[in-house]
């Protein structure tokens, strides 16, 4: 695990210079933008990110295979064998508009189990990772205490045109118990930085009606290792092959918010 801990302090600063750069030296507003679905999307420096990290992982582990949304995104989950599981920029829709709210997602998987995670927070400019024996922001322990009063949960709305009809009508209603019978406080950034984020205290939790297995899979380990729940909407235990998902903290929240999808 060494080896994966000073792999991930070594291609973080890589990941938020290149990201830096292209900002600095492009523009996002002339980030030439590539249509792949009608809500998927990947701008030059997704493929330039995307290549970067595969790069180093390759050369790093060149036995390993690549889960990767960009270019390798038909890589099977069921490997028997270590798979690195990479998103290199989730919130592709907010870094193309210049909102910093964008992250680089790498997970090591081994025989369907998450072992080691990075995600690169754009905005705060830093990295937080795990090899299994607890959450470090850079080179340190990582603050995971909640951060504030009351209750606030990131509702993913962004991903919900990509959700099956039954989902989005399961969630629209999920959404109005929310508002019209709890106190919980509601917000949405269309990024899995919302995942870190339950994982660091500063959200109660996140609910996604629709994620694939490189939008969660580095969080998933961090908010486990927190003491966190993640389960799909029907309360089974996260996997790879998940669809939906309900990252929490607090068990009692997290049988709440199941209740509500119900």
């Amino acid at each position: 695990m060494k080896t994966i801990a000073k792999f991930f302090h070594e291609i973080s600063p890589r990941i938020l210079k290149l990201a830096r750069e292209s900002r600095t030296k492009t523009g996002i507003v002339n980030q030439k933008v590539n249509t792949e679905h009608s809500v998927d999307f990947a701008t030059e420096t997704d493929v330039a990110m995307e290549k970067l990290i595969t790069q180093a992982i390759r050369e790093k582990f060149p036995g390993d295979a690549i889960l990767a949304e960009e270019e390798s995104s038909q890589t099977a989950l069921d490997s028997v064998g270590r798979l690195w599981i990479i998103d290199p920029i989730c919130g592709t829709s907010n870094f193309s508009r210049g909102l910093p709210l964008f992250v680089s997602n790498i997970a090591l998987a081994e025989k369907g189990k998450i072992i080691a995670s990075c995600v690169v927070d754009h905005m705060f400019g830093k990295y937080f990772w795990s090899v299994g024996n607890g959450v470090y922001e850079n080179d340190k322990h990582a603050n995971t205490k909640k951060k504030t009063r009351g209750t606030i949960i990131d509702i993913d709305v962004g991903a919900l045109i990509s959700a099956p009809q039954g989902i989005k009508n399961r969630y629209a209603e999920f959404t109005k118990h929310i508002i019209r019978e709890t106190d919980i406080s509601l917000v949405t950034l269309n990024s899995s930085s919302s995942f870190l984020y339950v994982a660091l205290g500063i959200y109660d939790a996140f609910v996604s009606p629709y994620i694939h297995a490189w939008d969660i899979s580095a969080s998933s380990l961090l908010i486990e290792q927190t003491g966190g729940i993640i389960t799909d909407f029907e309360g089974k235990p996260r996997t790879l092959a998940s669809h939906n998902g309900v990252a929490t903290r607090d068990p009692k929240l997290h049988s709440t918010l199941l209740k509500l999808l119900s």
